[in-house]
């Protein structure tokens, strides 16, 4: 969820993939691991553990459900006034068709399309949140990425105040988190075969005094980076953690030169980060998306990754994706494929006539 705040800031909040809430201010980590917020609904003031911002006055309903919608999925600590309930939702689909649900004095959702009455009362909504797809009575429309989490939470709010149907995903579900004590790893027991790939990153490990050794809280180990062949065997032979980027042999012309890797971040629709990955530049986009689907569950084919505004193609590679840069990060949205249905054929039965 991204808002820019009354000062002007450029404020964003993410899913871990641990399940706990991040936040961002314009474009660098502010709080890591958000526990409390409190709210003022008459000021539009939101204090965190850092200190506080102001919610601008146009978009403080629709945020402020979105920031309560985010701490209830992740079990940040609520307190202070509850957000202001939802009279209407406007929104550009991602058609280009203009919507607007309101609240009528009689308590129904009334839709409109194009400022066209679509729907004299909405009954029921479904949501695909991997899609971002809500369908209704009429049909289906998907939610603008930009406010992804701001319009779902003000349709929600429309929803619980009307007795709409809701049903597919639930947005104010909490996340199941990570357990703090982690389990630790069986390291003397693993065979030597690789019977177990760390999900975290290199990144993400305690620095200690020497820079090719991090230690892993998880699972209370040393981990190892190793830049060669030869390292990696020297520390997997003695049964130690290691990260590694092995090019050639160091003993090689080759081996030389340090290969660079590029840095990806990936962010899904509702916020939720996946795990961060180091992958070369020369790697395609389908290439990529291969790798995604392990990591998110959505098949290739239904993958859409975005940079910006725009939609990567697959026909270019991270290098030309990235342009120089040494890190990218790219929101992935999933478009389901149509499905297809196979042609009833009618079989003639009976018996051919014969001729004279």
């Amino acid at each position: 969820m991204e808002i820019a705040d009354a000062d002007g800031d450029r404020l964003e909040f993410r899913i871990t993939t641990s399940g706990t809430l991040r936040q961002y201010c314009n474009g660098r980590l502010e709080i890591r691991d958000i526990r409390a917020l409190r709210y003022s609904a008459e000021e539009g003031r939101v204090q965190d553990e850092t200190g506080s911002f102001h919610l601008r006055a146009e978009d403080r309903v629709e945020e402020a459900l979105g920031l309560r919608m985010l701490a209830a999925r992740c079990g940040v600590t609520w307190s202070g006034d509850e957000p202001s309930p939802a009279t209407r939702v406007i929104l550009t689909d991602t058609d280009g068709d203009k919507l607007e649900f309101r609240l009528t004095d009689a308590g129904k959702v009334q839709e409109f399309n194009n400022g066209k009455l679509e729907l004299d009362e909405v009954r029921r909504l479904h949501l695909d949140a991997s899609s971002g797809v809500v369908r209704d009575d009429s049909g289906e429309f998907g939610l603008p990425a930009g406010c992804y989490t701001q319009k779902l939470a003000a349709l929600y709010s429309l929803a619980q105040q009307s007795g709409i149907k809701w049903s597919g995903d639930d947005p104010v579900r909490p996340l199941l988190r990570t357990v703090s004590k982690a389990r630790a790893l069986d390291i003397e027991n693993c065979d030597s075969a690789w019977e177990f790939k760390c999900p975290k990153t290199w990144e993400s490990l305690s620095p200690t005094d020497k820079a090719s050794e991090r230690f892993c809280e998880a699972c209370r180990e040393t981990v190892y980076f190793c830049g060669t062949q030869e390292e990696l065997e020297e520390h997997t032979k003695h049964r130690r953690c290691v990260a590694f980027d092995v090019g050639p042999a160091s003993g090689s012309d080759e081996g030389r030169g340090e290969e660079k890797t590029l840095l990806v971040r990936v962010v899904t629709l509702s916020g939720q980060e996946l795990p961060e990955m180091r992958v070369s530049p020369a790697m395609s986009v389908p290439s990529l998306k291969e790798v995604l689907a392990e990591a998110c569950g959505i098949p290739p084919l239904e993958q859409r990754l975005i940079l910006g505004h725009q939609e990567l193609p697959d026909s270019r590679s991270l290098a030309a994706v990235a342009g120089g840069a040494s890190e990218v990060e790219l929101q992935i949205v999933r478009v389901p494929r149509p499905e297809v249905k196979r042609a009833n054929v009618r079989r003639m039965m009976g018996k051919r006539a014969s001729r004279r």
